[in-house]
């Protein structure tokens, strides 16, 4: 086990960041765009909703399902830590 440390908190970091991009690229164009107006640009649903014509009801279920996808692929008992790093190269 490699020595705990700064430099090895980094190497951790940068591997979550590099699934977490993984499993945003394998997101659909909507998963991508109703997660960022939540996440990024922090509208309520109402909101959310309005800007993607939708009611506010509608975009929490597409919110709901779209916060799913990420995990799916991210738990995925079939995918290794090998393999996902090796769709980063």
């Amino acid at each position: 086990m490699p020595p705990a440390g700064p430099a090895n908190r980094l190497d951790a970091d940068l591997v979550a960041q590099r699934l977490d991009l993984a499993a945003w690229r394998r997101l659909s164009e909507t998963d991508q765009e109703v997660l960022s107006l939540a996440v990024f640009d922090d509208l309520d649903s109402a909101q959310a909703g309005r800007l993607l014509e939708i009611s506010a009801a509608s975009y929490r279920l597409w919110l709901l399902r779209a916060r799913r996808a990420p995990r799916r692929y991210l738990d995925s008992p079939q995918r290794s830590f090998a393999a996902q790093m090796e769709t980063q190269r």
